[in-house]
C-alpha cells in the first residue's frame, strides 16, 4: 500500500461518520423444508435431461454448482460495515468519494425492500446494493442529495435482486 493510501485511510478513520449502520453480506434466511424439496426436484429434472442427452458436462457442472451453493450456506455470513461521511462512503475497508459515485436510488417497499443503490462511474466497479435496516430512508435521501444526484428513472428493485430474495440467497 502506498503511503499516500495510507494517510488517506487513516485521515478516513479519524472523521465522524453521518451514517453507520452494520448488515449481513447476503440475505442468508432460513431456509424450510419446502426450499430444499424444491432445489431438488429443479436438480433432478436438471440431471434427467442431461442424462438423456447424454451432456455429463452439464451433469458436472450442474453437480459442482449444488456442491458451492451448499458449500455457501452453511458458511456464516459477514458482517459488513457502512459509513456516510461528509466526503463519501465507506464499505467495510473500501472508501468511495462522491467522485467516484454516478448516482444513487433508494428502493423503499417494506417488509421485503429497503435498500439503497450506488452507481459508479468507473466501468469496472460494479453498481452495489445495500439494505437500509433500521436506518431513516428520508434522512439518508435528503443527505445524499447534496453531494450527488438521485436516479428517479429506476424506482424500483432489480428483476436479479427479486430472484436473489425469492430464492433466499
Amino acid at each position: 500500500m502506498t503511503e499516500e493510501k495510507i494517510q488517506e485511510s487513516e485521515a478516513i478513520e479519524t472523521k465522524k461518520p453521518v451514517f453507520h449502520w452494520q448488515f449481513a453480506e447476503t440475505g442468508n434466511k432460513e431456509k424450510n423444508k419446502k426450499h430444499y424439496l424444491i432445489a431438488m426436484l429443479v436438480l433432478a429434472a436438471f440431471l434427467i435431461f442431461a442424462i438423456f442427452d447424454k451432456n455429463f458436462l452439464f451433469i458436472i457442472f450442474l453437480i459442482l454448482t449444488m456442491l458451492i451453493i451448499t458449500l455457501e450456506h452453511k458458511r456464516k455470513p459477514l458482517i459488513v460495515d457502512f459509513y456516510i461521511f461528509e466526503d463519501g462512503i465507506k464499505i467495510s475497508d473500501k472508501f468511495y468519494t462522491w467522485q467516484d459515485i454516478k448516482n444513487f436510488r433508494i428502493v423503499y417497499e417494506p417488509p421485503q425492500v429497503k435498500n439503497i443503490y450506488f452507481d459508479f462511474k468507473g466501468m469496472l466497479i460494479p453498481s452495489i446494493s445495500l439494505p437500509l435496516e433500521g436506518e431513516d430512508p428520508i434522512k439518508i435521501r435528503e443527505f445524499l442529495k447534496k453531494y450527488i444526484s438521485e436516479d428517479l428513472s429506476r424506482p424500483y428493485e432489480p428483476l436479479i435482486d427479486k430472484i436473489n430474495r425469492w430464492l433466499g440467497l
